[in-house]
């Protein structure tokens, strides 16, 4: 992330250690020639240039200490000093509006997901999440521990090929559409894609 491209005002994401981890959302409040500050809730978290936190020992601020006798044991100070969730945040580099985009769109698939069952028919999409998609039909056929669908014949397509989707519905193989990218579920309903579609 080059800070350089944000404004006092803007609202930005921010996330720690991995995206896995999820998002926090801010909002710049100054810009300064050594980084940024963003409001997060009733905080200011500082940023350096390149869109990292500065005050690293958040373990600290946030009250967690080692248990008794842990500077003695190295395996455990390997363990508390590089689990991710405990390192800085970094400024998201992505649109905000973007990121927006794809967090709701996970949490609309996260719920069609919990309610899949074998059999049941979903649609594929391939390509942006906003336009420019493409769609194949397919039927749930396993649920763990990935999601399996078998491709329906649909349209131009014969059907027949068996893609596997991560349990946040992403495409878990390496079968993926030619100029869209991976495949993954459609995050609405099938009736009202099938209607649109």
């Amino acid at each position: 992330m080059d800070t350089k491209t944000l404004v006092v005002g803007q609202d930005v994401y921010m996330f720690c250690g991995s995206e896995f981890y999820g998002f926090e959302k801010g909002k710049m409040v100054k810009i300064t020639s050594a980084g940024v500050e963003v409001l997060v809730g009733e905080s200011i978290i500082r940023f350096d240039n390149n869109g990292t936190e500065l005050e690293v020992e958040r373990r600290k601020r946030h009250g967690f200490e080692p248990e008794p006798g842990f500077s003695h044991d190295r395996f455990m100070q390997s363990i508390w000093y590089t689990a991710p969730e405990c390192g800085p945040w970094q400024l998201d580099d992505m649109p905000f509006e973007e990121r927006t985009a794809k967090i709701e769109h996970h949490s609309r698939l996260m719920k069609i997901i919990e309610t899949l069952v074998v059999g049941q028919e979903v649609w594929m999409v391939s390509g942006p999440y906003i336009k420019g998609e493409c769609f194949i039909k397919g039927k749930v056929v396993k649920l763990s521990p990935v999601v399996e669908v078998l491709e329906l014949p649909w349209g131009d397509r014969k059907g027949g090929e068996l893609r596997s989707f991560c349990l946040d519905g992403t495409q878990g193989d390496g079968n993926l559409h030619p100029e869209f990218g991976f495949w993954r579920l459609d995050d609405m309903p099938f009736a009202e894609r099938t209607a649109l579609l």
